[in-house]
């Protein structure tokens, strides 16, 4: 998982997949879920994120398989001014085509 804050859009991108985004649908006013050709969420985009998140301090609690070495289960992490450090967002807009939704299914195991 990936977060992306965009300063010049006041936006917050979480990445929870790489899988490629076929389909958004907007669940609450500046809040859009996007889907994988299999119909699995992959990301949360959420507008005037300042505004509706607390952008200061984010808290992982990690999970047991995916724990370093030497910590316990159930540690949890705080790191203020957190979004230091996250890469920015460097791509542009693409288009996809209904040819190409076809063969990004195809290419998936549903």
């Amino acid at each position: 998982m990936k977060l992306s804050y965009f300063p010049d859009t006041d936006s917050l991108y979480i990445d929870l997949s790489d899988a490629p985004s076929i389909e958004s649908r907007e669940v609450s006013e500046g809040v859009v879920f996007d889907y994988d050709a299999c119909g699995n969420l992959v990301g949360i985009d959420i507008d005037h994120a300042s505004r509706r998140v607390d952008l200061t301090t984010v808290t992982l609690t990690l999970m047991p398989s995916g724990m370093p070495a030497g910590m316990p289960a159930g540690t949890e992490t705080r790191r203020s001014n957190s979004f230091h450090g996250f890469e920015p967002f460097t791509g542009g807009s693409a288009r996809v085509t209904n040819e190409d939704i076809d063969r990004i299914r195809d290419g998936m195991d549903c």
